[in-house]
């Protein structure tokens, strides 16, 4: 598992949290369809994981950036956080301009993050 230093952490957070402004046409966020059963399955909005995104610190890093398994452009990121009751685990691809959601599911617990 790769962890990051703290500067380059905040330098993505940043640039993840610009992903979400809608007024912010220098990055994008999209959910991958991959997604949708997430959101049928535990009645969360994608404006609740967008909003929650938004309050990420450094303590809700988890790992990255790794390369894709699969050979895809971009770098690998993970981050847990909390929406209501669900602790909840969060991998996107940085691919240039780009933070493409590919996978939310339940956090097992199994892993601790690092600057928490």
């Amino acid at each position: 598992m790769l962890i990051s230093d703290k500067e380059e952490v905040v330098k993505l957070l940043k640039k993840l949290k610009k992903s979400i402004d809608p007024l912010d046409l220098d990055y994008e966020f999209i959910f991958k369809k991959e997604t949708n059963g997430f959101f049928g399955r535990y009645g969360i909005l994608r404006k609740h994981i967008q909003e929650e995104i938004k309050q990420f610190t450094i303590a809700n890093y988890l790992k990255g950036p790794e390369s894709d398994h699969a050979g895809l452009a971009g770098e690998i990121w993970a981050f847990k956080f909390n929406v209501d009751d669900h602790k909840l685990y969060i991998k996107f691809r940085k691919a240039d301009n780009c933070f493409i959601c590919f996978r939310i599911h339940p956090d097992d617990e199994s892993k601790e993050c690092p600057y928490a």
